[in-house]
């Protein structure tokens, strides 16, 4: 094996002394050397040979050069400035040209052995520019400066990049050049000489540093990295049909107008089986929805198709109302004994009526003029307009002709067959006819649907019964509830009469409207009610009649009678002669006015001054 020989600076390293100190040794005789081409005075520059060092000095040689270079060989600077990759390289390439002068083989027959022992291929050109690379800037001169990140002589500073970040990863969206804008000009006005990275060396590390879910949870929110996230499709193997209703509200995609010719785009309230997929219960209004409307769409529904086991809904205001409140005891989903179950936050996809909307808007809202998009992006250009140009047009629609049509749509939607997770092609009529588990539960009357989707208003029982929007519904049942609050349920359309509940939701009788007669038209039978609900009354006030004594009023007397000669016994007792000479007085001024008869009429008439 052919002799290791280092440079005068490594062993001066070695040994702890000056190169100067080396070159006097050297020039004594006390190392062995050679000379090789150099930069040293007279062109040359010595070698030492390592075995001619102490032996200390050789142990200490072969310790430091016996493992490749660690990654903390390169400073802050040049690790934030270079990639891992590349410095990974660097330090690759170092340990190639370690191993080659421990070789002490020839250049070309070390890239000879060096190939037959790697799968990388090694060139011998190659060698020597990485050789006189590292000679010229040691390990960092290794590092591959091709790309962005090579021209760009400013490291990426901790805190600069942090600002960055903070302004880059929010919901706001921002663009990454503004986001770089603004970080720049913060920094240089703090440090006007300070020497920015490049937008390119931003645009770099945000797309290798920021992975995509980082960037859609904090740059889309919650929803959408729930929307991108794997998520269960629900089974509806299991159901039956009527066994669960679900409801969610849409915003259709196309302008309408109202009967006072206002444009709006009307909001839809649905109902679907879940089974089947039918759409059971559909309303439109012109205004948001609440929880009225839902009670109005679920009316529909049962009335067409029974009362449903339970239904699915979102966590809006409207569906938390009390009236829909199944541990309400005056909610109608108490009364109708209907379980509710809410769906989970940011989880649209567990609400499959969803995908119901996105095909109604699909194959049904496009085909009208006034389809305005779900956004101003995908507005067409003709509905590019004022909201006042639009309440001349005479293409838009009416809202009542929009919901006829929806109607229509609604009936060839549930007859047309469906693809999909347990559909096979059939219909949503064919699942839903074909799928009972039990008899579906009907309420032929319509009227007890009229009052159980009516309006809630609690009252207070009075002399008069219930008064409900300015009316009062008498009824002798509410007797017993006099001064106690209660439950009525009406129909707004129909105000003739009132269904009462207590507060904990048991039933108590049908009110009717007290209804006020002119003086001078009253009938007779008008008269003849009257006196019948008195007679009701009366018959029972007899029940709470207490059970007097005959004799209880000569009780009563005889003890005022006592109590009165109590009184005189007391008075005489104390009367002495100043109440005699009262008396007295009292006397004389009676005899003065009979001789006076108009004395005090002169003295009033003195004092008005008629006289």
């Amino acid at each position: 094996m052919d002799k290791l020989y280092i440079t005068v600076k490594e062993t001066a390293d070695l040994l702890d002394i000056t190169e100067r100190a080396v070159r006097l040794c050297v020039e004594r005789g006390k190392y062995s050397t050679k000379l090789i081409p150099g930069k040293g005075r007279g062109g040359i520059q010595y070698l030492i040979a390592l075995d001619s060092l102490p032996e200390e000095a050789q142990e200490r040689y072969k310790t430091q050069n016996s493992t490749p270079a660690p990654l903390n060989i390169f400073s802050q600077e040049i690790m934030e400035k270079y990639s891992i990759d590349k410095r990974e390289k660097a330090i690759e390439r170092f340990n190639i040209i370690v191993e080659f002068e421990r070789s002490g083989l020839s250049g070309r027959a070390f890239v000879r052995k060096y190939n037959e022992e790697h799968s990388t291929k090694l060139t011998y050109r190659k060698l020597e520019y990485w050789i006189e690379k590292c000679e010229k800037s040691g390990i960092v001169g290794l590092i591959d400066k091709r790309g962005n990140e090579a021209g760009n002589s400013y490291c990426m500073l901790p805190e600069v990049w942090d600002m960055f970040y903070s302004l880059y990863m929010t919901l706001q969206k921002r663009s990454i050049q503004i986001c770089y804008d603004k970080t720049k000009a913060y920094f240089l006005r703090q440090q006007p000489d300070m020497k920015f990275p490049s937008y390119q060396t931003f645009v770099q590390k945000v797309r290798k540093d920021i992975p995509e879910y980082a960037k859609t949870a904090f740059r889309g929110g919650k929803k959408l990295l729930s929307d991108w996230l794997p998520y269960m499709e629900r089974c509806t193997d299991d159901l039956a049909s009527n066994s669960c209703w679900v409801s969610d509200h849409h915003l259709a995609d196309v302008f309408v107008k109202t009967p006072r010719g206002k444009v709006v785009r009307p909001w839809i309230t649905a109902f679907q089986d879940a089974k089947s997929r039918k759409i059971v219960g559909i309303l439109v209004r012109s205004v948001s929805p609440d929880s009225t409307a839902i009670k109005q769409a679920l009316r529909i529904g049962i009335g067409e198709y029974g009362i449903p086991e339970e239904i699915y809904t979102d966590n809006g205001k409207d569906y938390l109302s009390s009236e829909l409140d199944p541990d309400s005891a005056n909610s109608v989903l108490n009364i109708l004994g209907i379980h509710k179950r809410r769906a989970k936050p940011y989880h649209g996809q567990s609400k499959p009526i969803e995908r119901f909307f996105g095909t109604l808007e699909d194959r049904f809202g496009k085909l009208f003029y006034s389809y305005v998009g779900s956004d101003g992006k995908e507005r067409p250009e003709h509905m590019q307009k004022l909201k006042k140009d639009l309440e001349k047009d005479s293409n838009i629609p009416t809202i009542e002709n929009y919901t006829e049509l929806l109607n229509n749509y609604i009936n060839e939607y549930n007859g047309t067959a469906h693809s999909g997770n347990g559909m096979d092609g059939k219909t949503p009529d064919e699942i839903y006819y074909n799928s009972f588990s039990k008899p579906a539960q009907m309420i032929s009357d319509d009227n007890v649907l009229k009052i159980l989707f009516g309006n809630s208003k609690e009252c207070k029982v009075s002399n008069s019964g219930v008064r409900v929007c300015g009316i009062n519904f008498m009824c002798e049942d509410l007797i017993d509830l006099l001064n106690k609050k209660v439950i009525a349920k009406y129909d707004p359309n129909d105000l003739g009469k009132v269904y009462i509940y207590t507060k904990e939701g048991k039933f108590v009788c049908q009110a009717i409207a007290k209804l006020k007669s002119p003086f001078r038209s009253a009938t007779e039978e008008d008269f003849k009610e009257a006196a019948k609900q008195r007679k009701r009354v009366d018959k029972l006030l007899k029940e709470y009649t207490p059970n007097r004594r005959k004799d209880e009023a000569d009780i009563l007397f005889a003890n005022i009678a006592e109590e009165h000669q109590y009184k005189i016994e007391q008075t005489e007792e104390f009367e002495n002669d100043s109440i005699n000479e009262a008396k007295k007085a009292i006397s004389d001024t009676k005899q003065e006015k009979k001789f006076n008869p108009f004395a005090e009429m002169y003295d009033i008439s003195k004092k008005k001054g008629v006289i």
